[in-house]
């Protein structure tokens, strides 16, 4: 663990340009401080030196074509079967589409960064229990700012290649803060435990048990991939073809009454005669 509230030392410097050895995950998190020491530059800083680690990464780690979902592998790299559930292979056949895929990762991963970088959002602080120095500086629109430029970062057409878990700041709760700004224990174990999870539970998806968060489901069998077909498309299909059938139905009634009339008619006149 590096303390370095500025991301700015240069033990940071080589975790962002690969110096050191690839970690399975990169941790980072800053703005407060900046916030805190006007000194510091404030937002107009904070906004630089996100923007240069962003850039670091991109060069050091490489830049996704969008934001980045999982931290080991593509959501579609699968059995390699472009239609969910209709033909789905077997184990076997899924790990020898993975190992390609795996080692040619492993390769690339060769001098970067890390597996995954996660950069956390600014905490958001209890305004209410800040102390009269702290409340002077630290301003909830500013960091509701900073919040909003990461994010908006992750959707330009060159995004970084990194994770910002946003539901760190809905697990924060008022009652476990004395100074507004550091949360107990318990709010950060549940916080890391969500990274593990995300970060673990998916690549050991097959070793693990059902229902387990942030992983990927085994894809559906044939039976339920027709069942799902037939729900997914009856009631679109069924609401078009009702009125069709519907005006059919209307027009051959008529039809049927000129038929009859016909027979009325000659069976009156065979009467005559």
């Amino acid at each position: 663990m590096n303390r370095d509230p500025y991301l700015n030392t240069t033990k940071t410097r080589e975790y962002q340009n690969g110096s050191r050895d690839p970690a399975s995950m990169l941790i980072m998190g800053s703005g407060l401080w900046y916030l805190r020491h006007p000194d510091s530059g404030g937002l107009a800083s904070w906004g630089a030196t996100i923007h240069d680690i962003f850039e670091a990464l991109k060069q050091n780690q490489g830049s996704p074509t969008t934001n980045l979902l999982t931290p080991w592998d593509r959501m579609d790299t699968g059995s390699g079967v472009r239609i969910p559930g209709i033909l789905p292979s077997s184990s076997e056949e899924e790990a020898e589409v993975l190992m390609p895929e795996v080692e040619r990762r492993q390769i690339q991963n060769q001098g970067r960064v890390a597996d995954t970088v996660i950069f956390l959002p600014v905490s958001l602080p209890v305004d209410n229990l800040l102390s009269p120095s702290r409340a002077e500086t630290i301003v909830h629109t500013d960091v509701e700012a900073m919040n909003a430029d990461l994010y908006a970062r992750l959707s330009h057409p060159n995004p970084p290649p990194v994770i910002i878990p946003s539901v760190f700041n809905q697990l924060l709760v008022d009652g476990e803060t004395a100074d507004g700004l550091h949360f107990s224990e318990k709010i950060v174990r549940k916080q890391a435990e969500l990274l593990l999870s995300w970060r673990c539970n998916d690549v050991m998806r097959h070793d693990g048990s059902e229902g387990i968060c942030c992983r990927r489901y085994d894809w559906v069998r044939p039976v339920q991939g027709l069942l799902l077909f037939l729900l997914v498309f009856w009631a679109p299909v069924g609401s078009l073809i009702a009125p069709k059938l519907g005006k059919l139905d209307h027009l051959q009634a008529p039809g049927k009454a000129n038929n009859q009339t016909p027979r009325l008619h000659s069976s009156h006149f065979c009467h005559h005669l």
